[in-house]
């Protein structure tokens, strides 16, 4: 079996993680202020209550990333989490990556004290429920709405949001 294994990031990676972020969000159509990047990944990375976020290296070659944040949960017995991205680089999909990355990711998030591990998936991406779900997570029934604020006034949401 080839080296994968997560790096903590830092601040002092806050542009090479920007440089991935940009390139899954792209990938994704996921439209974001790619300019307000780095001022966005700071507080996770420098921030330990907040979560953390692990380049994804596989034989020593930064291919990808994965980001955890922490909440707090009534319903699931205190702090739970959110993967709130994981990117592999699409030259490494298809190998097993994902899946070991995943393990490892949520492996970190179990020994950081948190009670659940929750994430969205797209349902018109089927490799990504059968991955996500092959590593334990199941669907509930309830459904992932948003409320975004911009400038701490409530702004309609768009569906890819």
């Amino acid at each position: 079996m080839s080296a994968l294994r997560l790096a903590l990031a830092t601040e002092a990676d806050v542009d090479a993680l920007a440089a991935l972020v940009r390139a899954y969000h792209a990938g994704e159509g996921i439209e974001s202020d790619i300019a307000e990047l780095p001022s966005v990944l700071r507080p996770l990375l420098n921030d330990a209550t907040k979560g953390r976020a692990w380049f994804i290296e596989h034989e020593g070659a930064v291919v990808g990333y994965v980001a955890i944040c922490f909440g707090y949960s009534i319903e699931f017995g205190g702090v739970d989490a959110f993967v709130d991205e994981i990117y592999l680089a699409p030259s490494h999909r298809g190998r097993g990556l994902g899946t070991r990355a995943l393990a490892l990711a949520i492996d970190a998030t179990r020994e950081l004290g948190a009670h659940a591990l929750h994430l969205e998936v797209d349902p018109a991406n089927p490799a990504a429920m059968r991955l996500y779900r092959s590593a334990g997570f199941g669907d509930r029934r309830y459904r992932l709405m948003t409320l975004r604020f911009v400038d701490g006034a409530s702004a309609k949401t768009s569906a890819r949001t």
